[in-house]
């Protein structure tokens, strides 16, 4: 085997470290940049698996409640902390 060929097979055999070394350093990037979050790189890594990629859920919608349901609420609040003010006691 010549000097050269030597050569040759170590560039491809370093070839798939520097792969992965690219794609590590694109990854960190796009994390800190905000493109990449744990929901999406999970779903990746699944979809590379084979796996069904399960879409998380909807945030829940908060809505304004009416004046006489805060007050309801309100109320059931107080009644909470007098009870545990009595125990106290």
């Amino acid at each position: 085997m010549t000097a050269r060929a030597g050569s040759v097979k170590t560039a491809l055999m370093a070839l798939p470290l520097l792969l992965l070394l690219a794609l590590a350093t694109a990854a960190v990037v796009q994390w800190r940049r905000g493109e990449l979050t744990r929901e999406r790189l999970q779903g990746s890594l699944a979809a590379l698996r084979g796996a069904k990629v399960v879409e998380p859920p909807p945030p829940p919608v908060v809505r304004e409640g009416t004046p006489r349901e805060e007050a309801e609420v309100l109320l059931a609040l107080r009644a909470v902390e007098e009870d545990a003010e009595s125990r106290r006691r």
